[in-house]
């Protein structure tokens, strides 16, 4: 979710990518992590047995998603010009409401109704929130664009 904040606003002001290449260097890290994982683990909903079905399974689905959006990230040591790949990440948006619906689960343990209501309540606000974020993001994109023409 981390990516989703920054690189937009690495993409809007180009000048802050070194200031934040650690920062980047443990988040392709992640994403590699995340890759091999879903290489090995069956996804909710799915019922394969077989190794090399999950394995295919995920080739077929998201890891050309996932590896465009890290694997040049990585191989370009995080290159301005190819930094915007990174926005594909947005497809694994839905990693953040495992938090939200996990925290529900404690705070009503014996009403599956008001979790069920309170936790898409805050994704909406959280799918809200991100959205309004990258809307800013190119916002300030443009301005900076106009400024630059003056």
């Amino acid at each position: 979710m981390i990516d989703l904040f920054c690189t937009p606003l690495i993409i809007v002001w180009p000048d802050t990518l070194p200031s934040m290449s650690n920062t980047l260097h443990a988040l392709n890290l992640a994403w590699l992590v995340n890759i091999g994982f879903r290489c090995i683990t069956i996804q909710k909903g799915q019922e394969i047995i077989n190794s090399r079905n999950v394995f295919m399974s995920y080739i077929r689905s998201t890891f050309v998603i996932d590896a465009i959006a890290t694997l040049p990230s990585i191989l370009s040591n995080n290159s301005k010009s190819i930094f915007f790949l990174r926005l594909l990440h947005i497809f694994d948006i839905k990693l953040g409401q495992m938090p939200i619906f996990a925290l529900m689960k404690v705070l009503f343990p014996h009403s599956p109704t008001s979790r069920i209501n309170y936790g898409l309540f805050l994704v909406y606000i959280f799918y809200f929130m991100i959205l309004i974020h990258l809307i800013v993001a190119v916002w300030l994109w443009m301005g900076d664009l106009y400024l630059m023409g003056d």
